[in-house]
């Protein structure tokens, strides 16, 4: 069988002729062994740079590696080539393991030290724990505190409510039975225009008392009796000021209100009253 790897040239090199070529003796030298399997060991390493790799197959890599160095015919060399094929590809599976195994270990490594520092942390809020505790107790003592001082000077929820349910029932019962102000509209409607027909009133009998005192006022330069003479007669002021105390009689009567107004007429008639006795005493 030949011990060519795919992808190398056809001819063969002299170092492996004289490598294969080489007669064995009937009883073997180790060292001699030993030393060619050394110089077979650093061709190897020679050939692996320029090996083209084939593709990935299920066969045994030990048995393939056996294959390509078959052409030997003493069976010692061959067993010595087996096992240095052996011990390669477990240095190899050795040194990936390896490799897998410092990752792992700088993994782990970084994870330590977030355990520690996260250890620390922990450790840290520990150490708050019993001054948080004694804080909760000192909370829970003024909460007490402060409960007790309002059940003895304040209304707790069943006092409150004892006192306040009566006067609730009550506001409900007296607002039950009064009327919207929208049921009230037809009697604001009237109570309004009887105020502006009051206010209408009020002036005019203001004009006339403005004037008639005027008369008044002038007339004590002058000859007093002529200028009463021409005032208008106060029975009459009279009657008319009993016909809209009779109207407001009757507008009060079905809206039970006193205007203002009517009560301003009551005092001008007072004056007009003084006013003809003054008359009276001044014809005299």
């Amino acid at each position: 069988m030949s011990c060519k790897a795919p992808g190398l040239f056809q001819d063969e090199s002299n170092i492996e002729l004289s490598i294969v070529d080489v007669e064995v003796p009937s009883e073997l030298d180790l060292d001699e062994v030993y030393d060619q399997l050394e110089r077979m060991k650093q061709r190897v390493l020679q050939m692996k740079s320029m090996i083209i790799r084939p593709p990935a197959t299920t066969t045994d890599p030990v048995q393939a590696e056996f294959e390509k160095l078959a052409d030997s015919d003493n069976p010692h060399l061959r067993e010595v080539q087996q096992e240095t094929s052996r011990g390669f590809l477990q240095i190899d599976l050795v040194r990936n393991r390896l490799s897998e195994t410092t990752k792992e270990l700088v993994d782990l490594a970084a994870r330590i030290q977030e355990s520690e520092r996260c250890t620390k942390d922990l450790a840290k809020k520990l150490d708050e724990v019993p001054k948080w505790i004694e804080e909760s107790k000192h909370q829970a003592g003024l909460c007490m505190e402060r409960h007790n001082e309002l059940s003895t000077t304040l209304l707790s929820d069943l006092n409150y409510s004892n006192h306040m349910r009566p006067l609730l029932v009550t506001l409900s019962n007296n607002y039950s039975s009064k009327i919207s102000v929208t049921c009230y509209r037809k009697q604001y409607k009237e109570i309004l225009d009887l105020v502006q027909n009051t206010r209408l009133l009020l002036n005019q009998t203001h004009d006339q008392l403005r004037t008639y005192t005027q008369i008044i006022n002038d007339s004590f330069g002058e000859s007093t009796t002529h200028h009463l003479s021409s005032m208008p007669d106060i029975s009459g002021l009279m009657d008319l000021l009993e016909q809209s105390r009779e109207i407001g009689k009757k507008k009060r009567a079905s809206s039970n209100v006193k205007p203002l107004a009517l009560i301003q007429l009551t005092k001008a008639a007072e004056k007009l009253t003084l006013l003809q006795k003054f008359r009276d005493g001044a014809g005299k």
